[in-house]
This record gives C-alpha cells, sequence and structure tokens, in this order.
C-alpha cells in the first residue's frame, strides 16, 4: 500500500485470491458443503470445550453476533435480482 492505495502487487494478488476461491467453491459438490459445514461445528464445539470464557457471555451477545454475521450473506440470499 502506497501513499493510501493498493499497488499493483497488491490487486495482483487479490485478484489471485478471488480467481483461487472461485474455482474452490465451484469445484465443490453438495455434500462437500455439508462436510465444511459440519467441520466448522466440530471446531467451534473444541473451542468452547477449551475456552470455557466463550461460554460464559449472556444470551443476549451470541444473538447480537448472529445478527452481524449473517446479514450479508442472508441479504444476497434473498436480494431481488432484475
Amino acid at each position: 500500500m502506497v501513499g493510501g492505495k493498493i499497488n499493483e502487487k497488491g490487486k495482483n494478488m487479490f485478484k489471485f485470491i478471488i480467481d483461487r476461491n472461485e474455482n474452490f467453491i465451484s469445484n465443490m459438490q453438495w455434500y462437500d458443503i455439508g462436510l465444511v459445514k459440519l467441520s466448522v461445528f466440530i471446531i467451534t464445539l473444541l473451542l468452547a470445550k477449551y475456552v470455557t470464557i466463550l461460554l460464559q457471555a449472556p444470551w443476549y451477545w451470541y444473538v447480537l453476533l448472529f445478527l452481524v454475521v449473517s446479514a450479508r450473506p442472508y441479504y444476497l440470499a434473498f436480494i431481488k435480482v432484475n
């Protein structure tokens, strides 16, 4: 980043990452998405087991975090396409 702007090398890096992710997702089958969800769930259980301070927060923090994290995916899922 030079002078608050991303240089050409940075643009190429971002393009590479985006292209790689699009290719990765487009090569997945329906059950691969389910396996990714299951693996995230299992890692979350592991973190909850070993980092108990995460489980001591009041319930409304979890609801607030859910709303913040899920807002964009729900927006993109239900956006009206012209």
